[in-house]
């Protein structure tokens, strides 16, 4: 399953919560509709992919860590353009590119994705980045 199909999933549970709240739907429905978004998530996490299909060099890989996906780590092999750059340029450009921006809300638990991590290692094949994110849940 494409990393975009689990991505709208959450997207689409953090707009039924986002509804949910808004209206006054009584607490026991809003649990029902949350919970088929959540065990539709947890559907797309069981299907496997063949991690040999595409090489690094490519497309990202992904690694989604805990029950529902709540935290993973995105990684690949970036080319190297010139000799001069550095981590953190590769660091930078990863910023404006791949990460999820930070979380500003008032509200508890937003659903939203966050980066927590990003790393790069010069390595003989390009740039071995890592992407680490997390749910705001």
């Amino acid at each position: 399953m494409s990393n975009s199909a689990i991505r709208a999933d959450f997207e689409t549970l953090r707009d039924y919560q986002e509804m949910l709240e808004e209206c006054d739907v009584p607490v026991r429905n809003r649990q029902g509709l949350i919970r088929k978004c959540r065990d539709s998530i947890k559907k797309h996490l069981a299907e496997r992919i063949d991690p040999l299909e595409k090489p690094m060099t490519e497309e990202w890989r992904h690694l989604y860590c805990g029950e529902l996906g709540e935290d993973g780590v995105d990684f690949a092999i970036l080319p190297i353009e010139n000799d001069k750059e550095t981590a953190e340029d590769i660091i930078e450009y990863l910023e404006e590119t791949v990460a999820y921006p930070p979380i500003n809300s008032p509200y508890d638990c937003t659903g939203r994705r966050f980066t927590r991590n990003l790393t790069a290692k010069k390595t003989p094949a390009g740039w071995a980045v890592t992407h680490h994110w997390a749910l705001d849940i």
